[in-house]
This record gives structure tokens, sequence and C-alpha cells, in this order.
């Protein structure tokens, strides 16, 4: 009879151990681990030395578990509808101002008076008045008083009409 001392055996009762002096779990792994391949030597029960001892080796198990990545949500804002005066595209650009929030009304807004708008940041201490709005020369201008400005808001109104890109200006005048 052979007497068997198998390292494979002897490797996962180690790996277990080890495991559970850590406080991992032996039966789960949270990242791919590899093993080196185990051997195993089969000994003769006696001691005589007839020939080399027999010697096989296998791959040892490894375990994985993948964790899925975290769910991503998209937001999208929608678009402002073309107001239906004038009045009412500057009225909507300056509220997205105020809000702090151009892109719901950039297709109202060419991009010179959008990048005028970002320059300077609404602030609650500018105490803006209501706006007095008037037409002149093919555009309607909303002008809104502040506590050290006056915000300009230039509208086209044939672009309006059509339901485009109809603020062409935005200036911040001092006051006098």
């Amino acid at each position: 009879m052979h007497r068997r001392i198998t390292l494979p055996v002897l490797a996962v009762v180690v790996l277990a151990a080890t495991a559970c002096d850590s406080g991992l779990s032996p039966l789960s792994t949270s990242a791919s681990t590899s093993q080196p391949a185990a051997t195993s030597t089969t000994l003769p029960e006696s001691a005589s030395t007839t020939g080399p001892p027999s010697t096989s080796t296998s791959a040892a198990a490894t375990s994985t578990t993948a964790t899925p990545p975290p769910a991503t949500t998209t937001t999208t804002v929608a678009p402002v509808p073309p107001p239906d005066s004038p009045e009412g595209y500057a009225f909507a650009v300056f509220t997205a101002w105020v809000a702090g929030d151009l892109g719901p009304v950039a297709a109202l807004v060419d991009p010179a008076a959008a990048a005028a708008l970002a320059v300077r940041p609404y602030a609650a201490s500018d105490l803006w008045e209501p706006p007095s709005c008037g037409a002149a020369a093919g555009s309607t201008y909303c002008q809104w008083a502040g506590a050290t400005d006056m915000l300009v808001i230039r509208v086209g109104n044939e672009l309006a009409s059509q339901g485009g890109a109809a603020v062409r200006e935005v200036r911040f005048d001092p006051l006098p």
C-alpha cells in the first residue's frame, strides 16, 4: 500500500484557515485570485528506494465574483418652447438667468448674448425691479433696473415671430 500526501488538499486547508483568521469567508472572494499549480507526490510505504517517486500536477481552483457597475441616470433638460412674443423671450431668458441655468433657453439666445449673461451671474443683492419693455427699429428692448446696473435684453421681433434665437443682445449698463 502507498500512503498519499496530497498537497492540494493541504493547500486548501491552509488557505481556508488563513481566510478565517483574516475575517474573510473561505467560500467567497470579491476579486479574482490565481494560485500556482499544486503538485502531489506519492511515496512508497516502505523505505526502499527502488525508483523516483511518481509526481502529478493539477491547477488550483480559482473563484471570482463580479460586481456589476452602479446604475447611472441621465437627466435631460427639456428646452423651453419659443415664447409667443418678444417680451416672452426676454422674460424666459431673465428667469433662466436668475435660476442659474441657461440650458433650457439656449435655443432662444444668440451665443454672444448668452456669453454676456454667463460673465455676470445673478445675485439676490442686485434687487432687480420689474422690467419695462418697448419696441424700436425692429427690436423689443426689456430693461430691468437693479441696485447698481440696468440689464437690457434686446429681442429681434422678426426672429421672435419665426421661433428662432431671437435674443440678440444682453448688456449691463451702469446706473447714472
